[in-house]
């Protein structure tokens, strides 16, 4: 809860720690290895957080399947956009974006069209103009500004309405094109 907090208040390397002492404290939990490593894959620290994202299922297996959405972006990231999509839709929070948003992502650039739109109609009906803050939004939640960069390039290739500049800071332009 500590390390949560921590990082909605932009904190990330006291919420790290917090996590990394969790860790220490009790290294069989893998509610907390998965969390940890979910957060270093949003920081696309890929070296400590699939390592990690990995152990967590192999340890258990019944452990819920959100911090597969790390593991969704590790491959998105190294380009491998069918094992990308292949994690997003082990997801199940079907009223959550962020699972969709890789989903549709991958989608796209896996080729994978059909797919795309549908992640995207399921972005829309949660929040319309989620397009319009997608950036502002996943920096608010410390995503590493690549990942930001290379989401952001997915889903206009998806279809998402997505503007070359967001405000939510002033200093956001995506210029990424693949």
């Amino acid at each position: 809860a500590l390390s949560l907090a921590l990082w909605f208040q932009n904190d990330v390397q006291a919420s790290l720690s917090a996590l990394r002492h969790a860790c220490s404290l009790n290294p069989n939990d893998t509610e907390i290895m998965g969390e940890l490593g979910f957060r270093y894959a949003v920081l696309a620290d890929w070296n400590r957080a699939v390592p990690l994202l990995e152990q967590c299922y192999e340890r258990n297996p019944a452990q819920p399947n959100n911090h597969r959405l790390g593991l969704a972006l590790f491959h998105f990231a190294h380009g491998r956009f069918e094992e990308a999509l292949a994690e997003a839709r082990k997801l199940d929070v079907p009223n959550v974006i962020y699972g969709h948003l890789l989903v549709a992502a991958a989608a796209a650039r896996a080729g994978h069209t059909t797919l795309a739109k549908d992640a995207l109609a399921r972005i829309h009906a949660i929040d319309p103009l989620y397009g319009q803050r997608v950036a502002a939004d996943l920096r608010a939640r410390n995503v590493n500004d690549n990942l930001i960069h290379h989401i952001s390039a997915a889903l206009r290739l998806a279809g998402m309405d997505i503007p070359a500049r967001q405000d939510g800071d002033g200093a956001y332009q995506d210029s990424y094109s693949v």
